[in-house]
C-alpha cells in the first residue's frame, strides 16, 4: 500500500503544476516523495548516484523517469542480500 502511494505521489509531483518543466521535480519535492530530508537526497546524489540536473551552482533538478529507476535499481539490489 505504501508503495502504490508513494508512486502516485511521485506521478502527481511530475505532472503537477510546479512551475518546472513537465516531469522535472525539486530538491524539496524529492524529498518529500522519500520523507527525507533535503540533505539526505544531497547525500543520495553524491553517494549513491542518484541523478540530477544541475542548473546552476547551488540548484539541481531530477526527472521524475530518472528517480523512478534509481529507485527500482535501489530496490532490485537490496534483494539480492
Amino acid at each position: 500500500m505504501t508503495q502504490n502511494f508513494a508512486q502516485e505521489n511521485l506521478d502527481g509531483l511530475a505532472t503537477g503544476c510546479t512551475g518546472n518543466q513537465a516531469g522535472e521535480l525539486t530538491k524539496d519535492e524529492v524529498a518529500a516523495y522519500f520523507r527525507v530530508t533535503k540533505r539526505t537526497v544531497t547525500n543520495w546524489v553524491r553517494q549513491l548516484g542518484l541523478p540530477c540536473v544541475k542548473i546552476s551552482r547551488r540548484t539541481v533538478r531530477f526527472k521524475a523517469s530518472a528517480v523512478k529507476q534509481w529507485e527500482a535499481g535501489l530496490s532490485s539490489q537490496s534483494r539480492r542480500c
